[in-house]
């Protein structure tokens, strides 16, 4: 760093650069050819003013030396590269002198004190040279100016102290003498015949052989006082250029010797301390220099061109060798010491550019222009009204250039609180309507009329537009002002009213909004309003507005987005609408008037913008829009975009809604910047489409790790289910956002990744895949990073090697296993087939034990069914002998007793005659009862249902039980074979009620069924647990009987109860069948 200090005071030394020039010097040529200069490193998070090299590598990445590091731009983002004390793989200094990429590949940076660097892009790690006293094949000085490369792919360095060899391989310095050895070398240049020019402080300049034996000095043809030679440059004749302390020369092939070439700008004095030059493609030669800014030779002119770069910065003429550099699209870039890095842009045709008024020249009132109309009938014809918010409204003689502001009747308060200015509007007869952030305003300047509603007089007769946004006036000179949150009016001029229309919520034909930002009349005469979150809406109004809102989304007749910001009938009756953040939209009518289709144009489709702002025909047709990215031109029959950025010439890329406007034949559009004016017939600047890259490759192992940077790479194996980043950039300086695409195949799908330069891969099945990404800046044409084949390697259990070993070895241990399974099943078989003759003889003698087994219970029901008839049979008898033979003797025995109490017995035996009496009267009510148990007669007598009731409502009355008895009519005097068994059942099941349940109601339910008779009796008595009860052996036999006397009909029966659920007792006995006797 020390010699920073004395290079810079040894070039101020120079006695030109005391002198002060004049701003207003003649210039040589036409200015419409100069480029402009915009800055490029506003948005990076650290300083960059002091830079000293420049270049742009092959892949086309930007490189920038810096006095504090070393900076990577891809166009995106800036990557810093600084020294690290405790890194060895970190660059050696920060002062950084030069950047070289050689015919190979690799880059290196010379320092300023910190000798030789190469930077690895792979690993992005530094490996440093640097001056060792023991050693005589080290570097010859650590303060590396200038480097070149050899015809046999050595690489010349330039130090401060002479002039090295440098082979790479072996890491071996050469001392090569140019006069007398130690000289310092500041620039270095391989010409066409692959010979070395040298350029020294002190020496002049030297050049090496033809036979490559050494180096001969170029004298001057007229020595300057100081033979300090900064750059040298070959132009594309062929021809050798020197930049000195004293003026730019040229190696004169007859004498060769340098004369003076400098052209003189100004009278009084000549270009000076020329570091740095650029030959350009033309023929041209650019001249930085250190004191005096930037200058352009036309070839084979004597004649030179100062280029204004930044003029207010300090250290914009400060030009340090190396840091010219043209970008691949050819594109200038300076770096300055002290301004930064500056961009060239092309000065677009017919353009014009009016600002805001500052001490050294006139200008707007305020730059943020908001709108523009055409003053006729107010002012001039052709004559500008300008509308900015926050400097109320100037007037544009575009012819003139000059611009006058319109200042309003009232003083300067009065002034600046209606300076807010959103739209304004030459009514017929001359008058000038205008809305503001405080409402709106009327002036008559013919008739020295002025009225302001002031928002403060509104009531609720009265309303009156506070912050208004939009005006119009209609094919019947109506003026319809649209404000921001108050709706839409409409003025009355009979009473110099407002007549208000809000949107009403449920109401169908409202207002879609209550914000509106843009009105438009078409030829049918309806008024399209659009809104900032409703869309837009197509009103009619005959004493009562009537609207129909147009939907907002993607489909074929929706508008893209709901925040309008400008609105223009085409000239085939189609409506343009342009959209906050929702692209550009035309809407196609029918014969109706009703949408019919929308085309939709985004950033997807090319826009530089989404932002859509303002629109305007150009003579030829098509439609030109301003966005927050720039201008656009869309021809609308062929589809073709073109897109305008500040790369191109524009003074900015922020525009404004609605300020778009023709006059003549030139456009003017609203920037934030002020008034933009171009000539739409010029030629439109077209550069080619910049390159997209992969920048880094992150996530990978160490063993997989790339030894070429990612953008060089073909292939790429990595490990399965390995997480990998890709950096993707597209190599474009000149503004604007990216646009990213990627797919894994060439026949899939592009798959979007909006501006997030990054695509992240996650698990990839192991295989072969394509991958391929492309990317675009600032609407232009995609372009395809090369395309990086994947291998994505599965773990050694997943190699096919791997599994085809396996599946072999599974194989064999399968017929292993096979063979040894087949000898024991032929073993196993030989048993089986014994066991199954033994089984099949035991199956046998079951089926033989069965079926005797089988015969035996069908004999044994069908003896208990006899069993059970007979009994009936026996009870019938007994019930009969009982209630015919012993109990007419009972009776008998009674009667006469009865007769015996007459003939006046003794008292004892009429005692005793009593006494037998009551025991008579005892045994005939127990024949009674028995008689009735063993066989109701009354089921013989009058069949099963009166039988049942007379023995139930007996039970019931007898138990204190509530009876409710349901018997089907369909068994009403029907008798059946079963009947006995149904009461028994009915019996069985109801004396257990009596006995056992404490219940108080009893329901009895006889149904006939298709094929058979249901019996059911349902208690609410206490209940028991009817399956531990039909389980044990020791109780439950009349449920056991009761079950045994259906099963033996072969019907079904089942109980069902619960403790405290009382209970249910189901059977259905079929239709009679014959029983043997």
């Amino acid at each position: 760093m020390p010699f920073i200090l004395i290079f810079l005071l040894a070039m101020m030394s120079a006695p030109a650069w005391a002198q002060d020039r004049q701003a207003d010097a003649k210039q040589t040529q036409d200015a419409a050819a100069r480029p402009t200069f915009q800055s490029i490193d506003g948005s990076r998070p650290f300083p960059l003013e002091i830079i000293t090299e420049l270049i742009f590598d092959k892949a086309g990445f930007l490189w920038i030396g810096t006095r504090e590091g070393l900076l990577l731009n891809d166009g995106q983002r800036f990557r810093r590269f600084q020294h690290e004390a405790q890194n060895p793989d970190s660059i050696s200094s920060n002062g950084i002198r030069g950047i070289f990429e050689d015919s190979r590949g690799r880059l290196w940076i010379n320092t300023i004190s910190g000798g030789l660097n190469q930077l690895d892009r792979a690993t992005w790690k530094f490996r440093s040279w640097r001056h060792q006293h023991n050693d005589p094949e080290s570097l010859i000085h650590d303060g590396v100016f200038t480097l070149a490369e050899a015809r046999d792919g050595r690489l010349w360095v330039g130090t401060q102290a002479g002039l090295d060899l440098f082979d790479p391989d072996s890491g071996h310095f050469a001392r090569t003498v140019l006069a007398t050895g130690g000289e310092f070398v500041i620039a270095l240049h391989l010409d066409r015949h692959d010979r070395l020019w040298a350029a020294t402080l002190g020496q002049g300049l030297f050049r090496e052989r033809d036979d490559h034996s050494g180096f001969d000095s170029i004298p001057f043809a007229d020595p300057p006082a100081q033979l300090d030679v900064f750059s040298i440059a070959e132009d594309a004749a062929g021809d050798i250029w020197a930049g000195a302390r004293f003026g730019l020369y040229r190696v004169d092939q007859a004498t060769q010797r340098l004369v003076d070439a400098t052209p003189n700008p100004h009278a009084s004095e000549r270009i000076n301390n020329i570091t740095a030059l650029l030959p350009d493609t033309d023929g041209s030669l650019w001249l930085g220099t250190f004191g005096m800014g930037l200058f352009h030779k036309p070839a084979n002119s004597q004649t030179v061109q100062e280029i204004a770069l930044a003029a207010q910065a300090s250290g914009a003429k400060n030009i340090d060798s190396g840091a010219l550099a043209f970008a691949p699209d050819g594109t200038l870039f300076v770096g300055t010491f002290g301004a930064g890095l500056l961009r060239a842009s092309p000065q677009l045709a017919g353009l014009q550019v009016w600002s805001e008024r500052s001490e050294a020249h006139p200008g707007l009132a305020n730059a943020d222009v908001y709108i523009l109309r055409n003053a006729s009938g107010f002012a001039d014809a052709d004559n500008l009204l300008v509308g900015s918010f926050g400097g109320g409204i100037d007037l544009i003689d575009p012819a003139q250039g000059t611009i006058e502001h319109m200042t309003l009747p009232g003083d300067d308060a009065f002034n600046l609180r209606l300076g807010g200015i959103t739209d304004l509007l030459v009514a017929q007869g001359g008058v000038l309507w205008a809305t503001t952030n405080e409402g709106v305003y009327r002036w008559d300047r013919a008739r020295a009329e002025f009225h302001y509603f002031a928002p403060e007089q509104a009531n609720a007769g009265n309303p009156i537009p506070e912050y208004s946004f939009a005006l119009l006036e209609d094919q019947q000179n109506r003026i319809w002002v649209g404000s921001a949150g108050g709706g839409l009016f409409l003025y009355h001029d009979e009473d110099n009213s407002f007549r208000n229309f809000m949107p009403t919520r449920g109401e169908q034909g409202s207002l879609p909004n209550d914000f509106v930002t843009v009105l438009l009349e078409d030829r049918r005469n309806r008024l399209w309003v659009g809104t900032r979150s409703g869309g837009i809406g197509v009103c009619t109004y005959a004493n009562h507005l009537q609207c129909q809102s147009i939907a907002t989304g993607l489909g074929k007749t929706q508008v893209s987005h709901d925040h309008i910001t400008s609105l223009l009938e085409a000239g085939d009756g189609s409506i343009w609408a342009g959209t906050h953040g929702g692209g550009l939209n035309q809407l196609h009518l029918d014969a109706n008037g009703a949408v019919q289709s929308v085309d939709h144009w985004t950033r997807n489709n090319g826009l530089v913008d989404d932002n859509v702002m303002a629109m305007v025909h150009a003579p030829d047709g098509a439609l030109w829009f301003s966005t927050h990215g720039g201008l656009s031109r869309l021809d609308a029959k062929t589809g073709a975009l073109t897109n305008l950025t500040p790369a191109d010439g524009l003074p900015t890329a922020i525009f404004n809604p609605k300020a778009a406007i023709r006059i003549g034949d030139r456009l003017y559009f609203g920037s934030a910047k002020g008034v933009v004016a171009i000539d739409p017939r010029g030629p439109l600047p077209h550069r080619p489409a910049p390159a997209t890259v992969i920048t880094a490759i992150s996530g990978l192992d160490a063993s997989q790790s790339p030894t070429r940077p990612a953008w060089q790479l073909d292939s790429l194996r990595v490990s399965w289910r390995s997480p990998l980043a890709f950096d993707l950039a597209v190599l474009g300086y000149g503004g604007g956002q990216p646009r990213f695409q990627y797919r894994l195949n060439s026949t899939d799908e592009w798959t979007d990744l909006g501006d997030h330069g990054q695509l992240t891969l996650h698990a990839l099945e192991p295989g072969n895949y394509r991958l391929e990404v492309r990317g675009r800046l600032g609407g232009k044409d995609w372009t395809l990073a090369k395309p990086l084949v994947l291998e994505v390697v599965p773990p050694w259990w997943r190699r096919n090697s791997v599994q085809l070993g396996a599946a072999l070895l599974l194989l064999a241990s399968l017929i292993g296993v096979f063979w040894w399974r087949m000898r024991e099943l032929e073993s196993r078989h030989s048993e089986l087939k014994h066991l199954h003759g033994l089984r099949e003889q035991a199956l046998a003698e079951a089926k033989a034990s069965s079926q005797r087994l089988g015969d035996a219970f069908a004999l044994l029901r069908r003896m208990t069914m006899r069993l059970e008839a007979a009994k009936e049979r026996e009870r019938t008898h007994l019930a009969r002998e009982l209630h015919d033979e012993f109990g007419q003797a009972l009776t008998t025995a009674k009667i006469n007793l009865g007769l015996a109490l007459q003939q006046s017995p003794s008292e004892s035996s009429l005692a005793r005659t009593r006494d037998a009496i009551a025991v008579i009267d005892q045994l005939i009510a127990q024949v009674r009862a028995l008689s009735l148990d063993l066989r109701p007669p009354l089921l013989d007598e009058m069949g099963l249902l009166p039988a049942l009731e007379g023995h139930l409502r007996g039970v019931a009355a007898r138990g204190g039980l509530q009876l409710k008895l349901t018997f089907d009519p369909a068994l009403a005097g029907a008798a059946g074979a079963n009947d006995i068994t149904i009461f028994r059942i009915v019996q069985e099941a109801v004396t257990n009620v009596v006995r056992h349940a404490q219940a108080k109601n009893l329901e009895v339910e006889i149904a006939a069924e298709a094929d058979g008779i249901a019996v059911r009796v349902r208690d609410d008595g206490r209940g028991f647990d009817a399956a531990a009860t039909l389980a044990s052996s020791g109780s439950g036999l009349g449920l056991f009987g009761m079950r045994e006397r259906v099963h033996d009909l072969g019907g079904q029966w089942s109980v069902e109860s619960r403790p405290g659920c009382g209970t249910l007792v189901t059977a259905f006995i079929p239709a009679s069948e014959s029983v043997e006797a």
